[in-house]
């Protein structure tokens, strides 16, 4: 990892500087923090040169280059509050704003109610502590600490990734409140870095950028600025209020496959099952994100993928009832779903008791759970565990492995009893996207029929992506609980 830093206000041991640490060995780091512009502006210079030399400024998407934001330009209709896509639309350069806070702002010129954000800070504080890196505007989220950044084409809808990211951050006075993060196009943490501290009592600047050196690209940017928001009212001690200024990024470049973040259902199902039970998955979407969404849910049955395809609206939700039978009929697969921004994805399994039954007629008894994330599949060497199995007259368990990869993968399944001593264990070979379920195996495998507290390791032999999960199923009622391996 290459640092490239300047002289700061504050000393700093250089050994903190070597342990900037990499989440991928192929992005490079440059920070920098002081009391004025010249403390940074080596290293912000450094960062321009790595993104490309060429300034491509508003419209044309180009080859290669950058592109900046300094938030001067902006005129005062749209200062307060700013236009999430103002930066794709109004001005366009490829970027999209959003906050989970109540709105997006950039600060007045001098001699206006808003410079430096005096309007929105506490007694006016913003004017006496903010200062900027390239005059005479700043930008915060108002309502929270928190903005997320997507890439598109410039001007256009078509979503897009950088080689590389930084900004200006003012007046961080807390170690570890102000940060950036930086995803790629799978939702995967590429980078994760607190901000410097400036070192200065009021009107310091911190720079943290990163850049790429190989293949990767960043498709979304989170920014932390600082402790608290800064319209925060008036407490003593006060919080860390920090804004931001220049926003500098790569050319961004079409996304070949934009639907690139996946979430997994080890299985979906719908059908009938043990002890009269009739099976059905219902699957709902929640884009938690200020961005549309577009998805696409595609189940795999027996070599052939299933898909329904939708877009969903910021902060809205959709609920697909009995999901596998809309797309399939009855059978039983893994499900993907796959969006080009993050969305929280979970599911209801539920026994649907026919309206005729003498018990509980029409009701359902079910299970529920958030679908595996993109950093929670299994890679060859690594081990989770399952909990809460029972086998024995009051209910059955199951465990089933999905390989979500793109190549075939091994895994080896070790049963244990209440005790933790070791019950049997069984190797599953899985083709790419293939669902295996082995049904009770304390009982049909090992003659195992007196487990209560018991539990299973899954090892992962080789293979890049696999997800585990048990399902636990009472013999009375074929009321299930679901119990996803956790590492």
């Amino acid at each position: 990892m290459k640092i490239l830093s300047t002289a700061c206000a504050v000393p700093l041991i250089a050994s903190a500087l070597l342990a900037f640490p990499p989440v991928d060995a192929a992005l490079v780091g440059y920070e920098a923090a002081g009391s004025n512009v010249a403390a940074i502006q080596p290293t912000v210079d450094a960062f321009r040169t790595a993104l490309g030399g060429t300034l491509n400024g508003v419209g044309n998407p180009k080859p290669d280059g950058r592109r900046e934001i300094n938030w001067d330009g902006v005129p005062a209709q749209f200062l307060d509050s700013l236009p999430p896509a103002f930066f794709n639309t109004n001005s366009a350069r490829g970027l999209v704003l959003s906050t989970p806070g109540s709105r997006l702002k950039v600060s007045g010129d001098s001699g206006t109610t808003s410079f430096l954000m005096k309007d929105v800070t506490a007694q006016a504080w913003g004017e006496k502590e903010f200062d900027t890196f390239s005059p005479q505007k700043l930008f915060a989220p108002i309502g929270s600490t928190v903005t997320d950044v997507i890439f598109f084409v410039p001007g256009t809808s078509t979503r897009a990734t950088v080689t590389g990211f930084g900004a200006v951050f003012v007046d961080v006075d807390v170690a570890n409140t102000s940060r950036i993060e930086a995803f790629d196009a799978a939702g995967r943490l590429l980078f994760s870095r607190p901000v410097l501290q400036s070192g200065a009592a009021s009107k310091g600047l911190s720079f943290l950028g990163v850049a790429a050196t190989g293949t990767e690209r960043i498709a979304r940017v989170r920014l932390t600025n600082g402790s608290g928001q800064i319209d925060a009212p008036f407490q003593d001690p006060p919080p860390d209020g920090v804004a931001l200024d220049d926003f500098i990024y790569g050319e961004p470049q079409a996304l070949a496959e934009p639907l690139g973040i996946s979430a997994w259902l080890g299985a979906a199902t719908r059908g009938p099952g043990a002890n009269g039970s009739q099976w059905k998955t219902d699957v709902a979407l929640l884009n938690t994100s200020g961005f549309a969404a577009s998805w696409e849910a595609r189940l795999r049955i027996g070599g052939t993928v299933a898909k329904k395809a939708g877009t969903l609206s910021a902060g809205a939700q959709t609920l697909l009832a009995d999901l596998v039978g809309d797309l399939w009929g009855d059978g039983t697969g893994p499900l993907e779903v796959v969006s080009d921004v993050p969305l929280a994805v979970s599911f209801r399994v539920y026994n649907a008791i026919p309206s005729g039954a003498t018990c509980f007629p029409g009701a359902t008894f079910a299970f529920a759970g958030e679908a595996f994330r993109p950093d929670e599949p299994l890679g060859s060497g690594e081990t989770a565990a399952l909990g809460q199995l029972t086998e024995d007259a009051s209910a059955r368990s199951n465990i089933a492995l999905t390989n979500t990869g793109t190549g075939a993968a091994t895994a080896t399944v070790t049963l244990l009893d209440a005790a933790g001593a070791v019950v049997g264990s069984y190797d599953v070979s899985l083709a790419a996207g293939e669902w295996k379920q082995e049904s009770r195996p304390f009982a049909n495998r090992f003659g195992r029929t007196d487990v209560r507290g018991g539990s299973a390791r899954v090892r992962v032999t080789t293979g890049t992506a696999v997800v585990a999960y048990a399902t636990v199923i009472d013999n009375t009622t074929n009321d299930p609980s679901y119990v996803p391996a956790k590492r």
